[in-house]
């Protein structure tokens, strides 16, 4: 049977080792832990796509946020 403190361990390396893979995949983004009774319980991750300059003028008018072509 696993001593609790190695269960510990082994939790923490999972949540860890998560959050590494969640940040080494992203480009632009964040990624957010959720914490209930000093434990992570969740990891969530929201990526963000980045248009440069160049990309936005190749745009219809209804693709871009405002809508406006001024």
């Amino acid at each position: 049977m696993s001593k609790p403190s190695a269960i510990r361990n082994e939790a923490q390396n999972d949540w860890q080792a998560l959050v590494a893979e969640q940040v080494g995949q992203l480009r632009y983004g964040v990624v957010q832990i959720t914490v209930h009774d000093s434990r992570v319980v969740q990891v969530e991750r929201t990526e963000k796509f980045r248009l440069d300059n160049e990309n936005r003028k190749n745009l219809k008018p209804d693709q871009t946020s405002g809508g406006s072509t001024t």
